[in-house]
Order: C-alpha cells, then structure tokens, then sequence
C-alpha cells in the first residue's frame, strides 16, 4: 500500500487491510465506541434526508448559517 499523508482518507478496503493487518500481529489497540442517542439520530436525519428528493439547504457563510440554526 502506498504511503499517504496524514490527513488523507482511506478506502474501507484500506481500512479494513489496515486494522486486520494489526489484529494478527497483536498489535490491535483502537477502541472502538458505540454511537450516543445524539449521533444515532444526526445520522438517521442525513439518511432520511439522502433519501428524500427535497434537497438540503446550502450556506454560503458562518452567519446565514447561525441565523437559520437561530430562528
């Protein structure tokens, strides 16, 4: 596998390599987590919103942004 800088993402078949690569030669140390009631929902609305034909608003800057979080 190529080298990649540091900030660059993975392909889930990189990952997948990557993290069963570490698993046999026991070096596995990543934690794994399950998702709070608050993520779990944010992610259901980005499906739910992938899903509908209506298309998201978009913001241009910081302050359209707050507004419309705001009202």
């Amino acid at each position: 596998m190529k080298s990649r800088p540091f900030n660059s993402r993975l392909t889930i078949s990189e990952f997948t390599r990557l993290i069963l690569s570490d698993v046999t030669n026991n070096k596995f140390n990543v934690k794994f987590e399950i998702a709070n009631n608050r993520v779990n929902s944010s992610l259901a609305e980005v499906v739910q919103n992938t899903n509908d034909s209506k298309k998201l608003k978009a913001y241009s800057d910081v302050a359209s942004l707050e507004k419309e979080l705001l009202n």
